[in-house]
């Protein structure tokens, strides 16, 4: 090697020192590696004393035909810019990397100049999260990837259900198309914090649908991270609560109710019970729960009669019953109830209400 080419090789060796991808100059007519870079080094595990003189074959990196035909396309087209590709290391650790590589000339001599770049850890989250994202593709769940630009890179099935936009509509929006504007301070704060390094969050909060309906949900926002820790994106999981939250009213509803109220199932089970039923009979949820409706009254065959009523009309209406308190008070109530059904229209049970009518009978 002249002089010529010493002082090339000494311009590579301190313009790429310090680039972060691989970089290597090999001869085109032999593949014999020239020069490799620090970053070359750590990548594939090879020192640059093993690797000069050699070509790739006999480090290992590629087979024979992926060299032979990536040296044709760079010779007939002159460069070859962002090809995906997998080489493998001294480790035998296959990397996804994407190469670029330009014919130099140095004193009448042409080489290749290639800058290698490891994809790797972005192609093992991406298919990680596309696995995760596939096992709930179906469910109620939106599973949301952001870059580091707040730009959505992957929507799930479960986003297009709950919000009402396909993939297509929602990647490369940012999220705050889904977010009342009240809520996007918050929002922003939070993403920060965890960009921060701070836990994974979770809370109630509202989104919007496509429709411009709002709705509740549980959101939890957290890092996505490369092997080494750095921060690459933000993961948004979202569900919508609207059932849950219409269930929790109900049952607020049920629960200040005065009178007492109670589901009973098919075979006569009590399945459920509210506050006032606790009191008007002096055992506790747990205890009735699972015992026979009509065990609470004096008249056990008269409230197993109205319960089967209920189930040949449809209902029962002002039904006289007397319940027995466990310290021996009698309570005298009137009974309406009713079959309640599931959404094929089959019956499941009865829920009943009693309303306190000593004082009227006294």
């Amino acid at each position: 090697m002249n002089r010529q080419q010493d002082k090339f090789l000494s311009q590579c060796l301190q313009l790429f020192a310090l680039n972060a991808a691989a970089v290597m100059m090999s001869a085109i007519e032999d593949g014999k590696i020239l020069y490799v870079n620090p970053s070359f080094e750590k990548m594939f595990g090879i020192s640059s004393a093993d690797a000069l003189g050699k070509d790739t074959l006999k480090l290992g990196l590629a087979t024979q035909e992926t060299r032979d035909k990536l040296r044709t396309m760079i010779i007939n087209n002159g460069s070859l810019r962002g090809w995906p590709m997998q080489l493998t290391t001294a480790n035998q650790v296959v990397l996804e990397v994407l190469l670029t590589t330009e014919i130099v000339e140095v004193n009448a001599q042409r080489y290749f100049l290639s800058k290698m770049v490891d994809v790797s850890e972005m192609q093992l989250h991406e298919d990680r999260f596309a696995q995760l994202a596939a096992i709930v593709d179906y469910s109620d769940i939106a599973i949301v990837a952001l870059g580091l630009d707040g730009v959505i890179k992957s929507w799930n099935k479960g986003a297009e259900k709950i919000f009402g936009f396909t993939a297509a509509e929602a990647i490369g929006q940012s999220t705050d198309t889904f977010i009342p504007l009240e809520y996007r301070a918050m929002e922003a704060k939070i993403i920060q914090q965890v960009l921060q390094g701070e836990d994974a969050t979770q809370y109630e909060t509202v989104r919007s649908k496509k429709n411009g309906d709002r709705f509740p949900v549980t959101h939890s926002v957290s890092a996505l991270r490369d092997r080494v820790g750095n921060i690459i994106g933000i993961s948004k999981i979202t569900r919508d609560i609207t059932e849950q939250k219409q269930a929790a009213n109900a049952r607020n509803l049920i629960e200040v109710s005065l009178d007492p109220l109670v589901t009973i199932s098919a075979a006569g089970k009590i399945t459920d019970v509210n506050q006032a039923s606790v009191n008007v009979t002096g055992i506790d949820r747990s205890d009735l729960i699972g015992t026979d409706f009509s065990n609470y009254f004096t008249e056990p065959d008269k409230a197993q009669a109205g319960y089967q009523q209920v189930f040949e009309k449809g209902f029962v209406a002002d039904y006289p019953l007397t319940i027995r308190h466990t310290d021996g008070h009698l309570i005298d109530v009137l009974y309406n109830a009713t079959v309640y059904k599931d959404t094929d229209g089959i019956v499941l049970g009865v829920f009943a209400a009693a309303r306190d009518v000593t004082v009227q009978k006294q």
